[in-house]
């Protein structure tokens, strides 16, 4: 990215799982404590550690803020390189 004139850009892939604005927190709090359980588990564990991911079960607000910069960053990157949707 720094070579294409990107060099504050700290590309970093994640996997999250969003639920849409408005769902009720009972529904939200279920999901975000059976993924926290899962991701507690050896095996699920183990699997993640072999495709080389690195589990972190980010509270909500952290998660929006990762979200919210990556959007920023390729939007930046799109316009910068006069990308548009053909």
């Amino acid at each position: 990215m720094a070579e294409q004139g990107f060099s504050e850009a700290q590309v970093t892939p994640w996997f999250g799982v969003v639920v849409p604005v408005g769902t009720a927190e009972p529904i939200v709090d279920r999901i975000s404590k059976t993924l926290e359980a899962a991701l507690a588990t050896p095996d699920v564990r183990e699997k993640l550690d072999i495709a080389g991911c690195e589990p972190n079960n980010a509270p909500r607000a952290q998660f929006a803020g990762i979200i919210k910069a990556d959007v920023a960053l390729w939007a930046k990157v799109v316009k910068d390189a006069g990308i548009t949707a053909d």
